[in-house]
């Protein structure tokens, strides 16, 4: 099984992924770091030079090759089908594709919805300088905000949207010893 954590901009994908995976003793994969590396340029970079459609088109690229990629860093063959296999920060956008939304609700894999309150990720935002917020309006990011909402309600398998989402995560998946 694989986790996949969706939601907007600056809601602890990455954060919480990371201390999650650890946590659970399985690989840890951010999307957007890994967009980055493969381009070799920052993602601000990469809009500016080649626009908003080649970052998704690349964005889903790396989302759908996703299992393969990390089938190459597990060490086991032997896996505990119950015990999830890495957990998946997606960019905030990566469910505004019908491809990836489908690739994401396959079997198995669990989609895990992290929904801050706005004001918080509105604050986050403020402090990260987001490329494709950058110069917008509380309002404006509001409007892209409610507009991503039903994508993430329709993909998700759970939300989250109580602090900290690391624990959380963790307890959904860690299973009582015997």
């Amino acid at each position: 099984m694989l986790i996949f954590l969706t939601g907007f901009m600056c809601s602890g994908k990455t954060t919480d992924g990371k201390a999650a995976a650890d946590k659970l003793g399985v690989p840890f994969l951010d999307l957007d770091a890994e967009l980055e590396k493969r381009s070799g340029i920052s993602i601000w970079t990469l809009i500016e030079q080649s626009g908003i459609a080649e970052f998704r088109r690349l964005e889903s690229e790396i989302l759908l090759d996703s299992r393969q990629f990390l089938q190459k860093q597990l060490l086991s063959s032997h896996l505990d089908a119950r015990k999830p296999e890495a957990v998946i920060a997606t960019g905030g956008g990566s469910v505004l594709i019908a491809e990836n939304r489908n690739f994401l609700m396959q079997p198995g894999n669990a989609v895990i919805w992290l929904d801050p309150p706005f004001p918080l990720l509105l604050e986050r935002i403020r402090l990260s300088q987001r490329p494709l917020l950058h110069g917008l309006s509380d309002g404006e990011i509001l409007k892209v905000y409610n507009e991503r909402l039903p994508f993430y309600q329709n993909t998700c398998t759970h939300r989250l949207s109580t602090l900290p989402f690391a624990e959380q995560i963790l307890s959904l998946f860690l299973l009582p010893s015997c």
